[in-house]
């Protein structure tokens, strides 16, 4: 036997030590040998506190457990029961609330971690709970044929039962959260004695589907998870363009909307104390709303110059109130359309809105349905937004520079914190720190062609979303790169004669069966390309951006120039054509027409592909997660209608710094959080994307300009999601758009917060969002049974698995139960700073 062998037998003896549950019913068990299984279990070095990563919220349990097997689990819980002690299991202690605290006992789940095994027919990988998500991407890499996650959120520093409880989600308008990926548990449940006491049982979309739909966001009250089955994917690189452009070029320029009917109150609001979904305004300036009956008398006021003054505001109308339920428990996505919500903005048009704000809504859908994972950063300071769109490539790996690495952590990391230390001192320093890091941080537009931006800093769109008159110039950019690694720098448009991006109709959808887009041409070196580029587009290609169905007549060298938009098209054909074969080649995968490569897609060139050179043996039943990618191109180069650039998005102007990166999967979905920091994060409908976004640019302006007004950090993280049908998903039954707000703590010290995420939350309410459950927020029963329909059926489910409430906590009964008291007050686990 090899060393190897050895070692990876070993690895599969202890795992299943590990799982190995109990021989005889625990609930049979005396408590003498319960003590005994508990004192193998309790922490031999326990720390005087637990502190969440944030230093925002710390515990003082009475015992603390680190068990290493699902036995000493299992005796665990079951002493609990008997002892009558609320029992919490602590990953990483990554969440900003204090969703896993509990006074009583908690058990750290980081001994219950391994890999039980991959299945490479589904493909699926299955681990213990306290298995963190950067060791599930470790054990996929080591697959033979290498595997990866489909969709990853900010951070891979949590256990996979973390992420599971709080249905931790990525981007991706067509992506569910990664707990909809599940597709079975083993969960320890704390049944009374005469039904079978503690015991560990599976669960799945047909095996305990309600048990089963509950626990993949299950806020840890539905039983403790001790291991989970994930499907995966083959592993892929992913390409990010990420693109920097003014704020209004995105969301259009301020105008008022949304605005809200509104009257001044004879008396200032004061709301009821106990009420824990309202937040206490702070100033005495207040406003009613009124119903429509009154609409005569009363006048239109902006969303959030309202919010920006403390003043009231109305709740969100019924009509958005969400009311789909799930038709089938154990089909958590994709869900039929029957269960997801249809309400439009758009048609009849939002009364609240104006033009411009459903022109921005047309615009960012057609945007985020351009690409497989579309992400937006928002720096309020800068009035600027960084557009990220991440799609699967053949293309390797490219590593970062060593330059650029230290610039990033001296710059990035250390000299962004003692900014942000020195602004805690003064109230005009917190805007100037966060222009001043964007600027730092972030490339220059070209500056050749600063000129060609309108009065709202648009090139390319109009206030009204479509084109504007100027046809910028395609010069090679000059912008300065520094963060991630690159590969090349486009400058070509990417709009289409009716505004939209090059790729998407208007509408935002793909190609539907027997719809074409371009496809290569025959292979040009780069030399060829920079020549040809100088004198326009090549010969036999249709240049980039075109959607009649006749290729482009090729113009003659003479008359092109700067302001001709074919200059510089050769300096992206070729990523074109690898957009236009990399979706053919998944295409055809898909269907079936081809077999998949034995390696990885992005260790596998196109051209040993598609001449069968790397194929497998036997056809393969692989189809990708994604499937919006998986449009009809042809591989000729005829005729075809182009509905989208797989992977390879040209920039929305040739004003905008453009870089572009390769990199491994979850490298490109992960991103450095920096340092510690509160943050609050609320998952809204689509529809209100471009309506909520502007409402919060009017609000965070108006905030700037007062000299008292609160100051936000940077930046507003801005992801999207589909539509799924878990109880509890912050996304269930409706797409989603999360936005999130971030405050740092620079060097642990604390600043000012509770004002600006009381006011968020206002404005989040309005529009019918939900909170992030892992985040601070102030929803109460009531409030939440409004915003979840399945709800109640949770909460009886919760109480037919844990009659006892063994796995409660303070933050459990105070949210879902609506328990009001010192045990649930929501400061008792705050830390003091």
């Amino acid at each position: 036997m090899s060393v190897n062998d050895a070692s990876s037998s070993s690895t599969t003896s202890l795992v299943e030590d590990q799982r190995r549950i109990p021989l005889e019913a625990i609930h049979t068990q005396p408590i003498a040998h319960l003590h005994l299984i508990a004192s193998s279990a309790l922490s031999l070095r326990p720390p005087k506190e637990l502190w969440n990563w944030g230093g925002t919220f710390r515990a003082r349990p009475r015992l603390i457990f680190d068990p290493v097997n699902v036995e000493q689990c299992c005796a665990l819980v079951e002493l609990a029961r008997r002892e009558g002690k609320e029992i919490r299991a602590v990953g990483r202690a990554h969440s900003p609330g204090d969703l896993m605290w509990t006074k009583d006992w908690v058990m750290r789940m980081k001994g219950l971690e391994g890999l039980v095994k991959i299945d490479q027919t589904v493909p699926s990988i299955t681990v213990l709970s306290g298995t963190y998500v950067s060791a599930i991407h470790e054990m996929l890499a080591a697959a033979d044929p290498p595997l990866a996650m489909s969709n990853v959120g900010s951070i891979s520093e949590q256990t996979i039962g973390g992420l599971i409880s709080t249905a931790t989600h990525g981007t991706g308008v067509d992506m569910p959260p990664v707990s909809a990926l599940i597709l079975s548990m083993r969960i320890i449940v704390a049944l009374p004695s005469h039904q079978g006491g503690v015991q560990v049982v599976k669960c799945s979309p047909t095996e305990r589907p309600d048990l089963f739909n509950a626990t993949l966001c299950g806020l840890g009250c539905t039983g403790l998870v001790v291991e989970a089955e994930l499907k995966v994917e083959p592993a892929f690189c992913l390409r990010q363009v990420a693109e920097e452009m003014p704020f209004d070029f995105l969301f259009g320029p301020s105008t008022g909307a949304p605005s809200v009917i509104a009257k001044a109150s004879p008396a200032p609001f004061r709301p009821n104390a106990s009420n824990r979904t309202s937040a206490t305004p702070t100033t005495p300036t207040e406003v009613t709303a009124f119903p429509e009956r009154h609409i005569d008398t009363l006048s239109r006021e902006s969303l959030g110059h309202l919010l920006a003054q403390g003043r009231r505001i109305p709740t969100t109308r019924s009509k958005y109130q969400p009311s789909v339920r799930n038709e089938v428990t154990g089909a958590v996505w994709p869900v039929p359309s029957s269960s997801v919500d249809n309400v439009s903005r758009l048609d009849p048009p939002d009364e609240d809105d104006d033009e411009e704000t459903r022109s921005a809504q047309r615009r960012i859908s057609t945007i985020v349905n351009s690409t497989q994972h579309a992400k937006i950063m928002y720096w309020p300071q800068a009035r600027m937004c960084t557009l990220f769109r991440q799609d699967r490539t053949f293309e390797p790996p490219v590593q970062a520079t060593l330059a650029s690495r230290v610039y990033g952590r001296l710059v990035g990391h250390d000299l962004a914190q003692f900014l942000l230390f020195v602004s805690r001192y003064h109230r005009s320093l917190p805007p100037r720190v966060g222009k001043l890091v964007f600027n730092l941080t972030h490339p220059s537009p070209p500056r050749k062609h600063k000129s060609h931006l309108n009065a709202h800093g648009q090139a390319g769109f109009s206030s009204a979303g479509n084109p504007t008159s100027a046809t910028p110039s395609l010069a090679p950019s000059t912008a300065r790169k520094r963060s991630t690694p690159t590969t090349k720098l486009h400058t070509s448009p990417n709009l289409s004669s009716d505004g939209t991006p090059v790729g998407v109709s208007a509408e935002g959808r793909v190609a539907e069966e027997g719809e074409h887009v371009h496809g290569p041409s025959q292979q040009r070196s780069r030399r060829e390309n920079e020549v040809e580029s100088a004198g326009g587009a090549p010969a036999g290609v249709a240049s980039v951006g075109r959607t009649t169905e006749e290729d482009a007549p090729e113009p003659s060298s003479s008359s092109a120039d700067d302001s001709s938009p074919h200059a510089s098209a050769g300096n992206v054909i070729a990523a074109a054509e690898l957009g236009a074969r990399v979706g053919a080649l998944r295409t055809a995968v898909k269907r079936g027409a081809v077999d998949r490569p034995g390696l990885p897609a992005h260790q596998v060139s196109l051209e040993d592909f598609l001449s069968g050179a790397s194929t497998s043996a036997t056809p393969s039943t692989f189809s990708p997660i994604i499937s919006r990618s998986n449009v009809a191109p042809s591989f000729g180069q005829g005729a075809g209608t182009t509905t989208r650039n797989l992977g390879v998005h040209a920039p929305l102007s040739s004003n905008h710094a453009t870089y572009t990166s390769v990199n491994t999967s979850h490298l490109v979905f992960n991103m450095d959080c920096l340092f510690p920091q509160y943050t609050t994060e609320w998952a809204i409908p689509f529809e209100h994307t471009a309506a909520a976004i502007r409402a919060l640019r009017d609000w965070l302006d108006a905030e700037q300009a007062n000299s008292d007004g609160e100051r936000p950090h940077f930046p507003v993280e801005i992801r999207f999601g589909d539509a799924d049908g878990i109880w509890l998903s912050p996304s269930q039954g409706r797409k989603t758009c999360f936005i999130g707000l971030i405050q740092f703590r620079p060097y642990n010290r604390p600043t000012r917060y509770r004002v600006l995420f009381e006011r968020f939350e206002i404005l989040m309410r309005y529009f019918a969002g939900r909170p992030h459950w892992a985040k601070s927020h102030t929803c109460g029963h009531a409030e939440l049974r409004k915003l979840y329909p399945h709800l109640d059926d949770f909460l009886n489910l919760r109480r037919n698995v844990d009659p006892d409430g063994v796995f409660l906590n303070p933050y459990v009964r105070r949210h879902l139960l609506g328990e009001i008291g010192q045990h649930t007050n929501p400061r008792f686990f705050k830390a003091r700073l």
